[in-house]
Order: C-alpha cells, then structure tokens, then sequence
C-alpha cells in the first residue's frame, strides 16, 4: 500500500515493477506467453523493460474486456507508448494508463491516502470534547468565583483556537498532499511556476505531437490560466481544489456516536456512492471523485466550442465515440452516466424523437477535467450513447479543462488529443464539413 512517506510517488508512472506493487497496485493481466516467433519473444524479453513488458500484456488483456468499448484497438496512449516502452528511454511522469482504470489517473489507494487525516479528526474530538466540558462547567457550575470564571474563559478560548488551528493543519495536509500529486504530472513547459496566463497559441506550441498541436490551433477555445500565487505560496489547481475541505468538518461537534458525527468525511473514506464503471464493473467513487463533485473550479481552458456563437458558424472539436468511450468511467450527473443505464429500453427515445421531429442538432458533449486531471460526462451522456448505439464514426465534443487542468499530463491533456480521434480523420470540422456530418446522421434516422 501507498504510504505516506512516498505520497511524492502518488500515481505517476513508477521506473520498475516492484515500486509499481509497493505503489499499492495490483496486476491486471497476466504476463503475455511464449508466441511462435523467436523474434517477438526476444523482442519482449530482452529490449522491452518491465513497464514495456506490461504494456504489451495489458494491450492484449484489453481485447478480452467486456467494459472496453474500442475491443483492443490503440486503447494506450501515445505518450504512455513513446516514453515507457523501450528500455532507456525514461519513464512517463503522467500517469500509467494500463493500472489505473479506463479513465482514471488517481489510484483509489493514493485517493484515500491524500485525504487520510483520521488522527487530526481523532484529536480534534478530544479537543471539542473538553471544550464542552469548560463550557458546561462555567454554564451550570453555580459555586465557580468570578476568578474561577476567569480562568475558564481563557481555557475556552485557547480550545477554540487549538481547534481551529487543528482544522487549518489537516486541511493543509490534503492541499499538499494533492498539490505533490499533480506536480508530478504537471507538462514542464507549463509549470504555473514557470508560466502564468499562458495563450492558446503557446499551448498549442507546447503540445507533443503534429495533430495535437493542429487540433488546438483550429477548433475553437479559449485560455485563462492563472499560474502560482506566490503570496499563498500555492498553484492556481490546489487553491481552487481547496475551497470545500472547510466541509470534512461538518459534524465533528456531535457525539461519536451520532450517525452525523463527520459524516461528510465518513463518507467519502468508507464506501463512496456505485456510481462509477471500471473493468472490473460497477464500483463506488473513490474519495477524490467524491470531493471533486463538491467543487465548482473556473474552467481555465475550453476547446470545441465557443457558446458564444452559433455552432454552425464553428469549427468544432470531433473524437471517435469509442475511444471516448473507453476512457470514461463515470459522470456528473452520477446514476445517470450512460454505461449505468444504456440497458434501458428507452434510454434514447426523448432524444431520437427531437431529432426525427428537429433534425440533428451538433451540440457538443461536454467533458469536464478537473484540477486532479479526473475526467467526467458534465453533459451529453444520451448524445454519447446514442452515436455508439447508432455506430457514429464521429461525435463533436468540447473539453473543458477545470482550474488548471490542461497543464497536466494526463490522458484528457493536451497530449492525448489525437488518441481519441477517429483513424484517418483530423479531429476537427467546420463549413461544408459539418454540413455533410449533420446530414449522414440524419440518413441513418432516413430524414431527407
């Protein structure tokens, strides 16, 4: 298990197999046997590395996956490929797709352990406790002196303050923690301590990789990403995480046993709401994703869309249904998420009736990024479906990257763009192009 002496590691890919074990993570596949060809196998003995070696078993696991939407085809990333393969090559500061889940880039295990501050709740209850035994004893203690009551006033006061200071501490604790762990995966180039407020253009500079970089130049989008606060000695990503920790201590004044004692934070480290769909099948949300649903950052950088003006008018962002598909486990509309419901007999019908009745509207499913690089459904979970359902080879979408979320190396940033775009298409329409999408989907539903 991840222990807090090497929460610096957190989820970053680790540089051998057994620092991937100790990491908390367990094994997915098993190791790939002995194939026909001498060539292939001394290929995957001897020039491949442990992480390559794993990489390579993980990808043939995938074909067998029933949660994998693609059936094997190219679900590692680019990046992931190009910097952990090969022996000698380096290892990849993001994360490891191959171990953390179809869309995930925060172990559950490193989740919990960024917000484990069980001794502080354990000492602040002891505090409160004696706080309120001052307290009574100065309310209905009809024998104390005015000295008596002196002296438990500024009792009263130094708890309050201890108490306080506590709560500052452990909420510090977390902020650090989860700052350590996006630093790790934070692109160079854009360290908020390197660059603040960087352009659109600049980004699209930094990007690895030919069509990430002609993505970002032509769909729309905008940037406003504020960079490290010096004052607060803090990034602009940790300061926008931080605004809701205040609530893990609703309900620390009640009894402990009260079913209200912490029961914000009791619920997020015990089991989380079975709203999330990994490959091993439906599972609860781990205690980050379940923070993150409390948290509203500024969306620091948009590409896809610009609401702002008439979609028609746009040139917008389009991925292959699939392979978005496979990197996404959950929504923020939570039971609502399309792989909980796709079973439904009339999931779609609302939906395919508008367009029957309206014609195909290219509204854009929008996927939120938060500051943990995390990714969600915040809107489109039927337009998803339907395109899946209907074999789309293309779907519009907007990214929206939360509270400095597109500085990070993870698999909805900037370098991943192309990975989710349909084989043989750029990744992008606009004009005559988007004319001719919207009327090949109205085919299929036989509008003339």
């Amino acid at each position: 298990m991840a222990t807090l002496e090497n929460i610096n590691i957190l989820d970053r890919q680790p540089t051998d197999y057994e620092l991937l074990l100790s990491s908390g993570r367990q094994p997915v596949a098993e190791p790939t046997p002995p194939s026909l060809s001498p060539v292939r196998d001394y290929f995957y003995n001897n020039v491949l590395n442990p992480q390559g070696r794993q990489l390579v078993d993980m990808a043939r696991a995938e074909v067998n996956n029933p949660f994998n939407f693609m059936a094997g085809a190219g679900f590692l990333g680019k990046a992931n490929k190009a910097r952990s393969g090969i022996a000698g090559i380096g290892h990849n500061r993001g994360p490891s797709l191959t171990n953390s889940g179809i869309g995930t880039v925060v172990s559950d295990d490193v989740a919990r352990k960024i917000f484990d501050v069980d001794k502080e709740m354990d000492d602040l209850y002891d505090l409160r406790k004696r706080k309120k035994r001052v307290d009574d004893q100065y309310v209905f203690n009809e024998k104390l002196t005015d000295k008596d009551r002196e002296l438990l006033e500024i009792e009263s006061d130094a708890l309050e303050k201890a108490i306080k200071n506590l709560e500052v501490k452990a909420m510090d604790k977390i902020e650090k923690r989860f700052e350590t762990n996006i630093a790790s995966r934070t692109i160079d180039e854009l360290d908020p301590r390197r660059i603040d407020r960087p352009s659109k253009e600049q980004i699209a500079s930094l990007a690895v990789g030919e069509k990430n970089r002609d993505i970002l130049k032509n769909v729309e989008g905008y940037v406003d990403s504020p960079g490290f606060n010096s004052i607060y000695d803090n990034t602009y990503g940790a300061e926008k995480f931080s605004t809701q920790l205040h609530r893990l201590f609703k309900g620390s004044d009640k009894d402990i046993e009260d079913p209200d004692y912490l029961y914000n934070y009791t619920e997020m480290m015990t089991e989380g709401p079975m709203t999330k769909v990994n490959k091993e099948g439906i599972a609860s949300l781990n205690p980050l994703e379940i923070y993150e649903k409390s948290i509203s950052p500024p969306v620091t950088m948009q590409i896809g869309v610009n609401y702002s003006r008439p979609i028609a008018e746009q040139t917008l962002f389009f991925v292959d249904p699939k392979k978005l598909a496979n990197k996404l486990d959950k929504s923020d509309a939570g039971k609502d998420f399309f792989k909980l419901r796709k079973d439904e007999v009339d999931y779609l019908d609302k939906l395919e009736e508008s367009i029957m009745t309206k014609g195909y509207q290219p509204n854009p499913v929008q996927i939120s990024i938060y500051p943990s690089g995390n990714a969600t459904i915040f809107e489109g979970n039927h337009r998803l479906y339907r395109a899946l359902a209907r074999g789309d080879k293309e779907v519009p979408v907007t990214f929206q990257y939360l509270g400095g979320a597109e500085r990070l190396d993870t698999p909805f940033g900037i370098n991943e763009l192309d990975t989710f775009v349909a084989t043989g298409e750029k990744g992008y329409k606009k004009g005559k192009e988007l004319a001719k999408y919207i009327k090949d989907v109205e085919k299929t539903y036989k509008i003339k």
